[in-house]
């Protein structure tokens, strides 16, 4: 488990299962008062915690996720494809949702000598 987002009231830790077996990540999330790991999807990338600590958003692959710990429900927010995600965050009030997209792109270019 490699955690990387406290929630809110400080009583759980998000993140991402470390199984090097599995082909994706799985978001879970490590309850302090329970000591137990909780599985929250199984995919998924760049969890954050929305302010009621009960709730997450979290990427795969070009759509956003939004999760309840408690209900285990999941329902895709929006989709930014054909782009993926590249990093999510969320506004104290949970309003806003800012990301930044991942984009390849190249030019070829030839010179020739006359």
């Amino acid at each position: 488990f490699m955690a990387f987002a406290w929630s809110p009231d400080g009583s759980k830790l998000l993140g991402h299962r470390l199984d090097f077996n599995a082909t994706e990540p799985a978001i879970q999330f490590y309850d302090l008062t329970t000591e137990r790991l909780e599985p929250v999807a199984d995919l998924g990338y760049r969890a954050v915690w929305l302010s009621d600590s009960r709730r997450c958003i979290f990427t795969y692959r070009e759509k956003l996720f939004l999760a309840d710990t408690t209900t285990k429900r999941i329902r895709e927010i929006f989709s930014i494809a054909p782009y993926r995600f590249q990093s999510v965050s969320i506004s104290k009030d949970d309003r806003t949702i800012s990301f930044s997209r991942q984009k390849s792109e190249s030019d070829i270019w030839m010179a020739v000598r006359e």
